[in-house]
């Protein structure tokens, strides 16, 4: 059985540990945490059920498999602290945002084995997307235990390194702009006289219903939208409004404004 370590108790790390668990994908006694202090390390594992170690060399060295979970800053500082040697034959696995597969080897070992996945916060629902790329010596065997582990939190896709700043763009911050719009949507409701408890509720209805409709069915976007715009009815009015408002463009500004603030981070 494979044995997980897992550098960082926040919640991703935890997100993670809660997906293996409830999908019986990894068994509790093959887990093991450190958190900021060993006190935390105890507390959270007694929560989460799974093993703790008194330290993070304690922890690595009893494992086959290393996710990274602390702050990218935290791990800047603390992994060129830990003896190389006790990275031979580890797979690492990082979701640090912002730190390259190389950065990570020049912390760790110039030949480590390293994963860097970028998953996002519905990782506690399970219906997390993650992006994966791996370092060239990495094996098909490792690929494959490495996406046994996180399709149990969701989806998986493999990138190249370069395209993850795009990923963070439509799968990180996604889910805020997508909030976003079910608030406007909702509010847009309310001046017309709808409780917004209610109008949210609608919205979010509405939302699930159509993006199952677009993943099940495999339909092109507006495939859908021409489904649902009679000629001259209501539907196409606003749809024709939300282009004369430049939605599209509005979203590619968006995307485009989020690549630029992390090259800037990464800089």
């Amino acid at each position: 059985m494979t044995k997980l370590a897992f550098l960082g108790a926040g919640n991703m790390n935890t997100g993670i540990i809660k997906g293996l668990l409830a999908s019986h994908t990894v068994s509790a006694e093959m887990m093991t945490l450190t958190a900021s202090t060993q006190e935390r390390s105890k507390a959270k594992a007694e929560v989460l059920g799974v093993n703790y170690a008194e330290s993070n060399e304690a922890l690595i060295q009893q494992a086959d498999v290393v996710i990274l979970g602390a702050k990218p800053q935290v791990l800047m500082t603390l992994l060129p602290t830990i003896d190389t040697s006790l990275w031979q034959n580890k797979l690492i696995i990082s979701i640090a945002a912002g730190l390259t597969i190389e950065q990570l080897r020049q912390m760790t070992l110039p030949e480590a084995k390293i994963v860097r996945i970028m998953p996002n916060m519905n990782i506690s629902l399970q219906k997390s997307v993650s992006g994966i790329a791996y370092s060239t010596n990495i094996t098909q065997t490792e690929k494959t235990l490495v996406t046994h582990l996180f399709e149990a939190i969701g989806s998986t896709y493999v990138l190249d390194e370069k395209d993850f700043v795009t990923l963070t763009a439509i799968a990180g911050c996604s889910p805020a702009f997508t909030a976003l719009y079910v608030d406007g949507l909702s509010r847009a409701a309310v001046a017309q006289g709808l409780p917004l408890d209610t109008s949210r509720e609608i919205v979010i209805d509405a939302m699930i219903g159509t993006l199952l409709n677009l993943k099940e069915n495999h339909l092109a976007p507006w495939d859908l939208i021409n489904q649902v715009c009679s000629p001259g009815g209501t539907t196409i009015q606003g749809v024709a409004s939300l282009e004369k408002d430049q939605l599209t463009t509005t979203l590619f500004n968006a995307v485009n404004a989020t690549i630029r603030r992390d090259e800037e981070l990464s800089q």
